[in-house]
């Protein structure tokens, strides 16, 4: 199985997790159910529904979770309450080191943004359960899911200026704008926060190839649904799960994927260079050929009006541009100042 997700509205934890659900929900590998036991064993003040929306005209998952008076924990009681998590069974031990280090990316980004020590950072917003539950629900899904390779469309950050804790600050946040370092990403043209800190860390964590949707043979989608209606779009992440195809359509692996039984490595983007497994190695082999019979190459256009040469001479330029190997070299006629006939 591969993924691609769309982020062109935007990254956050409840987009996420609302597309993660309905996919394994379509695949039986994971429901609510399972979400509402880890949401308890994590947080057992925790209130988590879900509720079929509307945005845009596209039916989604949107997931609400509230606390009453969350505290404003710290990076050592999250990492407490997930590996009491996985010791109880309610997460797996894969799963639980996942959350852990999308956490610690997240941990490790405040840190820089406030100049203080990991182990001195307390989240607020982060902090709250319905952050939590988003990071270690979806990564309880994603490894349920057991995908080989999972693809994106570069992350929309949004437009405009948001309100925190710390005052009025301009979009992206300062965290989002740490993790998304090295990654690919566009303003876009909504208001608003569209990728948040949580969705940032998720999308780096998760994400294995930046590029548009693959040669593969969709199966089932998803679609999970955020808080903000957005003029003119549908403010969704959506997921598309199928197998990898070549280009007449055939598939080339059907049971590909990570395993994530106890005791092995945990799902992570390293894990995709020599760990993943026979299939997915042939998955790897397939798209290594794609590729190689496809170049991307970047040009230069250059143009110039020209009056006041001769035919000949301006065929004895684009004889030597060609020689001094240009792609292409034409002309066209145009009008100059007082109605000259002239080239560019």
């Amino acid at each position: 199985m591969i993924l691609h997700a769309d982020l062109s509205t935007g990254v956050s934890g409840d987009k996420m997790l609302g597309a993660l659900l309905e996919l394994c929900e379509c695949y039986g590998v994971a429901d609510f159910t399972g979400l509402e036991t880890l949401a308890l064993t994590l947080a057992p003040g925790i209130t988590i529904e879900r509720e079929r929306v509307i945005k845009a005209g596209i039916g989604a998952t949107q997931i609400h979770i509230s606390e009453e008076d969350p505290p404003a924990r710290s990076w050592q009681q999250i990492r407490e309450m997930i590996t009491q998590g996985a010791a109880t069974g309610a997460l797996s031990r894969s799963a639980a080191d996942l959350a852990i280090r999308v956490f610690g990316d997240i941990a490790d980004a405040e840190a820089r943004v406030h100049g203080v020590a990991v182990e001195q950072v307390h989240f607020h917003e982060v902090g709250a359960a319905d952050s939590i539950l988003d990071v270690v629900g979806c990564c309880y899904l994603l490894t349920a899911l057991e995908p080989a390779r999972f693809y994106a469309t570069p992350m929309a950050l949004g437009n405009g200026t948001m309100r925190c804790d710390h005052g009025e600050l301009p979009i992206p946040a300062p965290a989002t704008v740490q993790l998304i370092s090295g990654l690919p990403v566009y303003a876009g043209q909504h208001q608003g926060e569209l990728t948040t800190p949580t969705g940032a860390a998720l999308a780096s964590a998760f994400v294995t190839d930046w590029e548009p949707l693959p040669h593969m043979r969709p199966m089932m989608v998803g679609f999970g649904a955020g808080t903000m209606n957005l003029f003119g779009a549908a403010n969704v992440v959506r997921i598309i799960a199928g197998e990898p195809a070549d280009l007449s359509g055939s598939i080339i692996s059907k049971d590909d994927g990570i395993k994530v039984e106890n005791g092995r490595e945990p799902y992570d983007r390293e894990s995709f260079e020599g760990k993943l497994g026979h299939h997915a190695a042939q998955d790897r082999a397939f798209y290594d050929q794609m590729s190689s019979g496809f170049t991307v190459q970047g040009c230069t256009l250059l143009e110039t009006n020209i009056d006041h040469l001769s035919p000949e001479a301006l065929a004895y330029i684009c004889e030597q541009l060609l020689n001094k190997d240009a792609l292409d070299v034409w002309q066209e006629p145009i009008v100059m100042k007082k109605s000259r006939l002239a080239v560019r």
